[in-house]
């Protein structure tokens, strides 16, 4: 699902002013996958996300808020956010 909605992000042509609205929800729903997927382990135990983790994490987000014109990749991404 996360890799699908990132597809959709590098896919978006479009250039009317909806395409950072589009942007931003995608990028706000793989960040809540993200941590959900992190979160939920079969047995129930909580895995905790580093300070630095939850920081790249946001880093990413604001990056892609910011270069909404720009093409970019996830190695790209990573990174400008390492």
């Amino acid at each position: 699902m996360i890799l699908l909605l990132v597809d959709n992000m590098l896919d978006c042509n479009h250039k009317s002013p909806l395409r950072k609205v589009f942007l931003e929800s995608i990028a706000a729903e793989i960040l809540l996958l993200s941590l959900l997927r992190i979160t939920e382990v079969s047995s129930g135990a909580v895995i905790p996300i580093s300070e630095a983790e939850s920081r790249c994490i946001y880093q990413a987000k604001e990056w892609i808020l910011q270069n909404l014109g720009k093409s970019f990749s996830l190695p790209g991404l990573i990174k400008e956010t390492v």
